[in-house]
């Protein structure tokens, strides 16, 4: 009886060691394929010449770059939601504060959505389709927003007024 109760004690503890093992590889294995919003970030800078740069650090040449778009529209969730003026000056917005604090930036994350601290900027980063991609209209501050229409609102009036040669 006390061998038969030893060797029910030993397949009993045999078979949560390897359902630990099971459970354990699972949650690496998860944890592996899902994505890191920080990767989305360093894509953004990388496309723009600015990983391991500060905006100022670029030459000309870096700076006047043709931006794809199609790898632009792969980083960020909204990028059609504003027309393009708009669109760009929030993307420049947003690429400062991840420029400027690049070293030191504090992710965390709730679900499908990530935050990112960029200095005072809070960068906001939705999965979708097993990618995380920036949210332009989440990242924006209110008060940004209304500079960014005034700027649109002021240039066009320049071109309206500027002749033509």
């Amino acid at each position: 009886m006390h061998d038969r109760l030893l060797s029910m004690t030993h397949l009993v503890v045999t078979a949560v060691v390897l359902l630990s093992f099971v459970i354990c590889s699972c949650n690496k294995t998860e944890k592996k394929s899902a994505p890191d919003p920080i990767l989305t970030v360093q894509l953004l800078l990388d496309l723009y010449n600015l990983k391991g740069k500060k905006p100022d650090d670029r030459t000309e040449h870096q700076k006047k770059k043709d931006i794809d778009k199609a790898a632009l529209a792969k980083l960020i969730l909204d990028t059609d939601a504003e027309d393009e003026f708009i669109t760009d000056i929030y993307i420049g917005f947003i690429l400062g504060s991840l420029a400027q604090n690049q070293e030191r930036l504090f992710v965390t994350r709730q679900g499908k959505t990530a935050k990112i601290a960029a200095g005072r900027t809070k960068v906001i980063l939705n999965l979708k389709n097993n990618a995380w991609k920036i949210n332009l209209a989440a990242s924006v501050p209110p008060e940004f927003k209304q500079k960014a229409f005034a700027e649109k609102i002021r240039y066009k009036n320049a071109k309206a007024h500027t002749p033509r040669i």
